[in-house]
């Protein structure tokens, strides 16, 4: 189970939290930034009706292997086009899905 977070405990908000110094000490004691797992690396989500595997995880590996600032500069342009075309495509990825 994964529990959101918001970012308001830190003065200087996502940034504190993702470059901050506290941030810079927990990537050196998980080994540095390859050994750094989120919530997109679930080999398994949990849908209303049941578990099914996440086919998008490696997807997650790719993007942070590399670079922090190329890394970055892909989830600001990359998720909002994400985004628009699962909502364009919604309709038929729920028409064509088997039930």
């Amino acid at each position: 189970m994964h529990q959101n977070h918001d970012y308001g405990r830190h003065p200087e908000g996502k940034q504190g939290v993702y470059y901050g110094e506290e941030a810079e000490r927990h990537r050196q004691l998980a080994g540095g930034w390859r050994h750094l797992r989120t919530i997109a690396d679930t080999t398994e989500v949990l849908t209303p009706r049941k578990l099914k595997r996440n086919a998008l995880r490696h997807w997650s590996t790719a993007k942070r292997y590399a670079s922090k600032r190329a890394a970055s500069l892909l989830n600001d342009l990359w998720h909002p086009v994400w985004f628009a075309l699962l909502a364009l495509t919604r309709p038929l990825r729920r028409s064509v899905r088997p039930r």
